[in-house]
């Protein structure tokens, strides 16, 4: 009966004492990771200083001073006569306050630590948006977040108004759809994309925008089921010149020109308005209107890993392409998800052009179009293609193209040489009548210096001429006015019939909205912070497993004794 008894004991020992031996070490690797996050937290090293010691000072004075402070020369800078010194750690302020005051020291500071210097936003939802790391977004901001002036109208199913992440940012607009002055989103296309373009940003909620000072104007085009007409949006696109916007995105796209539609695009354009439009998401041969006019920047979309996507319409009216695949933004009701398609990749350029436009002296919208272009990371076929077009945006590139370059004035000395020749005649009267003649050349160099200025150029991106995509029209539009889709993943394909009606509906079983197939429906909460791991805890906890593996080892050996004891007494018992 012992024997039963004592080896689940041994069980049950060994797996406590391994369960106590995981969480000590889970708890020292935490306090690991502990230490090293308040190193980074730190200004400089904890254990060393730098001086640079009077060379006047008497000899002996630095060993001295070293032997006083507890330190030690790591390392030296030969040039500028400083010296690294190793001191006992967490001294630093007292090591440095000591030596400030001894006369043989002339500098004394602690070795501060530095970092990457990429613009880095504090909102949690910024690491799920691979996106701003493919275009370079951190470098560019560096260069510029974005003005407040400029204004991106969001053709559209309207916005969520009263999204935390927008509602600073928006400005008024307009209702196409209900004829009113409250674009409020029924859809949720129009937030998503609005987020991506000009999120408010850096204020430690939600997600970033491509453009921080931008703001939004928010133009209802598209109704709840993300259908519209070219009426509707030829009237926005005027609206939004007519009203103070400089950049509009149009993340919406039909099949068929017209007329009407080019009128409107081309009214933005001689008007100065930079137009950004998706270029439709069924993965054909054939780019949508109004992307497909010459005036707007036709918009493709790539992937995570910078690849076209296949869902992503191509042509030779693509100008760039840009992220478009799982893209992390806005949803109504303060919510955040993702969503793909050609609509969520023309925010992206939107959102730079908007930052391009900005910057002094930079209002032009073919000046914002050539910079982005020219400076595009070129993606696929070497030089400009159907699927990429000129490439995928590059935000830092584009906006040192467009920072103009600051003049550097430089002191060059002129020498000035000039020669004088004076030509002397000597005649001497002797006997024999000699006739000596004697030239003489006197040079005299005359220095001025002349202070010239030579513009020195910082920008290293200089701009290339690409292949021009031919933009040509298809044949006359057809007699009726077909409606327009927000780019679904599979766009359906409009056939007109013997009687067509002026107004297309979209059918109920085709998504309506961008690429609805990939994309997550589900409202998710805004990232929160994950709570510090309770170390205490868990030390206690690992400790507590221990002590009690180590008092059921004691008891089981106690046993087994016990058991050794009753064994031997039997068999005695039994051979007597």
């Amino acid at each position: 009966m012992s024997r039963i008894h004592i080896r689940p004991l041994f069980g049950m020992l060994l797996a406590i004492l391994l369960i106590g031996t995981t969480f000590i070490k889970q708890d020292a690797s935490a306090l690991s990771s502990d230490n090293i996050s308040e190193q980074k937290k730190q200004d400089f090293v904890n254990n060393q200083v730098l001086v640079k010691f009077n060379p006047a000072a008497p000899q002996g004075t630095a060993e001295a001073l070293m032997r006083d402070v507890n330190a030690e020369i790591t390392s030296e800078i030969t040039s500028l006569g400083i010296y690294v010194l190793k001191i006992p750690r967490g001294a630093v302020e007292e090591t440095v306050l000591n030596l400030r005051h001894q006369p043989g020291i002339l500098l004394a500071e602690p070795n501060y630590y530095v970092y990457a210097d990429d613009t880095i936003p504090s909102d949690p939802g910024f690491w799920n948006q691979y996106g701003l790391i493919n275009i370079r977004a951190p470098q560019g901001w560096d260069l510029s977040t974005g003005a407040a002036w400029v204004t991106i109208a969001v053709l559209d199913s309207g916005v969520d108004l009263s999204h935390p992440d927008l509602a600073y940012k928006t400005l008024p607009g307009y209702d196409f759809v209900n004829n009113d002055d409250i674009p409020q989103d029924d859809n949720g296309h129009g937030t998503h994309v609005a987020g991506i373009a000009a999120a408010a940003s850096n204020n430690g909620a939600g997600i970033t925008g491509v453009s921080w000072g931008a703001n939004i104007m928010p133009l209802k085009v598209l109704n709840s089921s993300g259908g519209g007409t070219y009426a509707n949006v030829a009237a926005g696109i005027v609206w939004a010149t007519d009203h103070g916007a400089q950049v509009i995105n149009m993340s919406l796209g039909g099949s068929y020109p017209s007329s009407v539609l080019e009128d409107a695009v081309n009214y933005a354009y001689t008007r100065g308005m930079v137009q950004v439009a998706a270029a439709g998401n069924s993965g054909s041969g054939t780019v949508l209107y109004p992307a497909r006019y010459a005036p707007v920047i036709a918009v493709a979309a790539t992937d995570n890993f910078n690849s076209h996507a296949g869902f992503s319409n191509y042509g030779p009216e693509v100008d760039l392409a840009a992220p478009g695949v799982s893209i992390y933004s806005l949803y109504p009701g303060g919510g955040y998800g993702y969503r793909s398609g050609t609509s969520m990749a023309a925010p992206f350029v939107s959102g730079l052009a908007s930052i391009l436009i900005g910057l002094p002296g930079n209002y032009d919208a073919g000046f914002v179009e050539h910079q982005m272009e020219s400076t595009a990371l070129d993606l696929g076929t070497a030089g400009w293609d159907v699927y990429y077009g000129a490439g995928l945006i590059q935000m830092d590139a584009a906006l040192q193209l467009a920072i103009p370059p600051t003049p550097t004035p430089t002191t060059t000395p002129i020498s000035t040489a000039t020669y004088t020749t004076t030509p002397t005649a000597t005649i001497t009267p002797t006997p024999t009548a000699t006739f000596t003649a004697t030239l003489t050349f006197t040079a005299t160099f005359t220095t001025t210096p002349t202070a010239t200025s030579t513009p020195t150029s910082t920008a290293t991106f200089t701009a290339t001429p690409r292949r021009p995509r031919p933009k040509t029209p298809l044949p006359r539009p057809w007699s009726w006015l077909p409606h327009i889709f927000s780019s679904p993943t599979n766009m359906p394909t409009v056939t007109p019939s013997t009687t067509p009606s002026p107004v297309l509906q979209a059918n109920a079983s085709i998504p309506p909205a961008d690429d609805w197939a990939s994309e997550t429906p589900t409202i998710t909460p805004p990232p929160a912070p994950l709570p510090a791991p309770d170390n205490n805890g868990m030390l206690c906890l690992g400790i507590s497993f221990t002590l009690a593996g180590i008092v059921l080892w004691l008891i089981s050996l106690h046993l087994k004794r016990k058991y050794r004891r009753r064994k031997s007494s039997i068999i005695l018992n039994w051979k007597t």
